[in-house]
C-alpha cells in the first residue's frame, strides 16, 4: 500500500493510537491510517496565517509518541507537539529552539527525554533542558532511548558510541571492545529484564541485571541465525517475538528457536 503522495516520501516512523489504528510520519506529512483509508495532515502551525511560505508547511518527522492522544513528534527541524489534528506547539516556530530530534521517550506527564543529533536533551512542562552536560557520552548523536522509571535509568542508543547507560550517579559505556556487534546503534527495545539493541552489525541480548558486572554476557544474533539483513533499521516486540525491520524487508524473531554467539567480556 502507498503511503506518502510524494515521489520521493520516505516512512521514518509509526505510531498506533488509542483505537489501534495508525499514524505514519513521513519525510514530507503525517498520515493517519483508519479501517483502510488514508488522511494526510499538514503542518498548519498558526504562523503560517501570516506568511505565504506554504513549502514550509511540510513535516519531516524522525519519530512519532502517542501520549493520551497528544501526538509528540520529533523532526528534522524541531520538537512538534500536535492535538485533535492541529498543531499546538512547535519548538523552532515558537521558542525559536532548532532540534534535530531523533527519538521521543516519555518519562513522566509532559516530560520527554529527547534524543538528538547533538545529544540529549529533556523537556518538561514548556521548558528545555540540555542533559548531554551530565556526561560527554550524552553529548553525542542519539538514536533511541529507553527509560526505566522505578531506577530513573536512562538507557540510550549512539551513533558511533554503542549504548550509553546513565542513573543519578553512575554512566556506563556499552561498545564494541565490551562485545557489542557494532557502535553505530539504531534501535533499542526492553522485553522484561532483557535488552534488545539494533545495530547496523546485527542484534544484540543483554541482561539488565548484569550490566555493569563481570556477569555481563552479549548475546548476537546474525543472518547465520535467521536475520535477513545485519544490518537493521528498527526493532519491536515481546519476549517470545523480536520484529526486526530492515532495508531487505521483516524478520520475525522467535528466540526460543536460535542459539546465539555469547560474547563475553573482554579480559586485560
Amino acid at each position: 500500500m502507498k503511503i506518502s503522495d510524494s515521489p520521493n516520501g520516505v516512512i521514518y516512523a509509526v505510531e498506533p493510537d488509542q483505537n489501534n489504528d495508525l499514524w505514519i510520519g513521513t519525510n514530507d506529512f503525517l498520515y493517519y491510517y483508519n479501517q483502510g483509508k488514508i488522511v494526510k495532515f499538514l503542518n498548519d502551525h498558526e504562523i503560517f496565517k501570516t506568511t505565504n511560505i506554504n513549502s514550509r508547511k511540510v513535516f519531516n518527522i524522525k519519530d512519532i509518541l502517542n501520549d493520551a492522544g497528544k501526538l509528540i513528534i520529533g523532526e528534522a527541524q524541531s520538537f512538534t507537539m500536535m492535538e485533535k489534528g492541529k498543531v499546538i506547539y512547535n519548538s523552532l516556530f515558537n521558542d525559536n529552539i532548532e532540534l534535530r530530534v531523533e527519538t521521543v521517550e516519555q518519562i513522566g506527564e509532559a516530560e520527554y527525554l529527547l534524543g538528538t543529533l547533538k545529544g540529549l536533551w529533556q523537556y518538561s512542562k514548556g521548558k528545555f533542558e540540555y542533559l548531554g552536560s551530565l556526561s560527554p557520552l550524552l553529548s553525542n548523536r542519539i538514536t533511541d532511548i529507553e527509560y526505566i522509571s522505578k531506577h530513573k535509568l536512562i538507557i540510550a542508543g549512539t551513533k558511533g558510541y554503542g549504548i550509553v547507560i546513565h542513573s543519578v550517579d553512575t554512566t556506563i559505556n556499552i561498545t564494541s571492545a565490551n562485545g557489542l556487534s557494532s557502535n553505530s546503534v539504531t534501535s533499542l527495545l526492553i522485553t522484561g529484564n532483557l535488552l534488545w539493541v539494533a545495530t547496523n552489525n546485527g542484534l544484540n541480548l543483554l541482561d539488565l541485571e548484569k550490566i555493569g558486572t563481570e556477569e555481563m554476557r552479549i548475546k548476537i544474533f546474525t543472518k547465520q541465525y535467521g536475520l535477513i539483513s545485519n544490518e537493521i533499521n528498527q526493532i519491536a516486540g515481546n519476549q517470545n517475538f523480536i520484529y526486526i525491520a530492515t532495508n531487505e524487508g521483516l524478520t520475525v524473531f522467535n528466540r526460543k528457536n536460535y542459539k546465539p554467539v555469547t560474547v563475553p567480556p573482554p579480559i586485560y
